[in-house]
């Protein structure tokens, strides 16, 4: 497993009408599959008078729990898509869902998947894409007289010095 993953820096919303489908995508960076469930559940609360809310996300650093609902859209067209997006981009710990408004002309299956892919993808887009690094933190105790001695030499290696003192 590698140091760095991508994930999202914020909560993002942005909207596309689609052949008089008005398509709204939100995303966001969860830490559970807990909180991607409350988002999902919010988004739904917020939009109930739409036609669809489609959801997918993934929780771990290596997309251990990946689930996501075609909110009765044709099996396929709507959420793995979305779900699709985010194995594309390589993104962890992110949550998206979008919510279509209906327009009163059928897209078909093909203009489905590529309808719900451009909401998931303007929702990533608004969330802004970040690569994290994981990280340890260390606890050294060192005798006053060596502090500057392995300050300098842990700062020549690049790792990050914090100070606490007790």
């Amino acid at each position: 497993m590698t140091n760095k993953y991508k994930t999202l820096l914020k909560s993002g919303k942005a909207e596309i009408v689609i052949d008089k489908s008005l398509f709204i995508g939100y995303s966001s960076p969860v830490s559970s599959e807990e909180e991607a469930i409350k988002f999902i559940e919010e988004i739904k609360n917020n939009h109930k008078d739409a036609t669809h809310n489609v959801s997918a996300y993934t929780v771990g650093l290596n997309n251990e729990i990946q689930r996501y609902s075609d909110d009765g859209e044709p099996m396929g067209t709507a959420g793995i898509p979305v779900l699709e997006l985010i194995k594309k981009e390589d993104l962890r710990n992110v949550v998206i869902v979008v919510t279509r408004y209906f327009g009163g002309i059928k897209l078909g299956g093909g203009g489905l998947i590529r309808a719900y892919t451009k909401g998931a993808k303007i929702a990533v887009d608004a969330g802004k894409i970040i690569t994290k690094e994981r990280h340890r933190i260390l606890v050294i105790e060192v005798d006053y007289s060596l502090l500057g001695k392995v300050h300098n030499e842990i700062l020549q290696r690049g790792y990050i010095i914090k100070i606490w003192e007790s």
